[in-house]
């Protein structure tokens, strides 16, 4: 497999996708390499702002057309069950990873994107000046390419900096579970916390945080689930009554939050590898997918030979922070007030009044199309 092409995209998730997606719409050659395989379930809130619609279009994806659940009002809840709910400032959608990814991989290879699955890279080296960049995968396999763009995710060896562990850990089931599918709920518990949402097949996603050392001391995900999750009333209706429909509870560990490098060693970094919002703002999917558009719209610029190199980094750093910076921050914010039985109450409080309510929630969200003038 020695190759050449204009891009070489790192990991196959929805950054990944929608990046070589946008660029062979653009009529450049696109690689994608991939270490799994489609389609797949995924730990993942599964919630999908309105604001990823212009992304998605533009390489051809259609959201209104896979049939989603339309989502308008948000549920919050602490421990102790007191709750307060609202009506979103921007709806969103209900659709699970397992249904969006295989439609983008389809999408990828009518657009001739040369995807290649069960393929782990070793090492990304760089040539000097603009002349691109040499991709080692396994089994001694090179690709040569004029750019680079990691989309590897939350933590891959490819990461060139110290990443900080949160001592948190995420897992995700679909259930069988009467619940009103126009309604995100977010429902504290001790250490953490987790979001219900329907998706199609009137499955609920319920996607929840906690943290390591209390799953160690539970002894499995089952009695953490019971013993932890399960002192919120809300969620112990749902794991008492619910229909579990994956085999296994999907988890991942060792997560961490915050700014990572957009630019390491000349490749740009897309989706989480380039920043993790905390999973309460439930704009992760959102993110992955407008960073993506972001980083097109400069890499079409570099590679038609308008900007350098140089110049590319700096676009894209200066447009990322205008797009998620405040949002990165609300989200730590939010995250920090979750962390005390204080903060929850408070938390509560001002979701019940609307006015307010809104304003904070669309500290964390984006409008639709606004990337648009930012990524130009």
């Amino acid at each position: 497999m020695n190759t050449s092409f204009d891009v070489v995209v790192i990991g196959g998730g929805l950054a990944g996708m929608v990046s070589a997606g946008l660029l062979a719409k653009m009529g450049f050659s696109v690689n994608l390499l991939e270490k799994g395989t489609y389609p797949r379930h995924k730990v993942c809130g599964e919630f999908v702002s309105f604001e990823s619609e212009f992304a998605l279009d533009k390489m051809g994806v259609v959201l209104r057309d896979l049939s989603p659940i339309k989502i308008e009002q948000f549920t919050l809840s602490t421990t102790t069950g007191s709750k307060a709910r609202l009506n979103l400032p921007q709806p969103g959608i209900g659709l699970s990873r397992y249904k969006l990814e295989n439609v983008l991989y389809e999408q990828l290879l009518k657009l001739g994107v040369t995807v290649n699955c069960k393929t782990k890279v070793t090492e990304v080296s760089q040539l000097d000046g603009d002349a691109g960049h040499i991709v080692h995968a396994q089994h001694g396999n090179t690709i040569t390419s004029k750019l680079v763009i990691g989309a590897f995710g939350k933590r891959s060896g490819l990461q060139v900096i110290s990443l900080n562990r949160s001592g948190y850990f995420a897992a995700k089931n679909h259930y069988r579970f009467p619940f009103n599918p126009n309604e995100v709920q977010l429902h504290m518990f001790p250490g953490g916390y987790g979001g219900m949402s329907m998706v199609e097949s009137n499955l609920v996603n319920f996607c929840y945080l906690g943290k390591t050392v209390d799953l160690k001391k539970s002894g499995s995900i089952e009695a953490y689930q019971k013993m932890v999750v399960g002192k919120n009333p809300y969620l112990k209706e749902l794991l008492d009554k619910g229909e579990p429909m994956l085999k296994k509870t999907l988890t991942i560990s060792q997560i961490d939050f915050g700014h990572r490098n957009r630019v390491s060693n000349g490749v740009f970094h897309a989706g989480d590898a380039g920043g993790v919002i905390h999973p309460l703002s439930g704009n992760g999917m959102s993110m992955a997918i407008n960073s993506a558009l972001l980083l097109s719209e400069v890499s079409e610029r570099f590679l038609s030979g308008r900007i350098t190199r140089k110049q590319m980094e700096n676009q894209y750093s200066k447009s990322w922070e205008k797009s998620f910076g405040l949002r990165m921050i609300s989200s730590r914010f939010y995250q920090s007030l979750f962390e005390h039985s204080w903060g929850r109450k408070i938390a509560v409080g001002a979701l019940k009044n609307k006015t307010l309510g809104r304003k904070l929630i669309r500290l964390t969200h984006g409008k639709p199309q606004e990337y648009v003038s930012n990524a130009v």
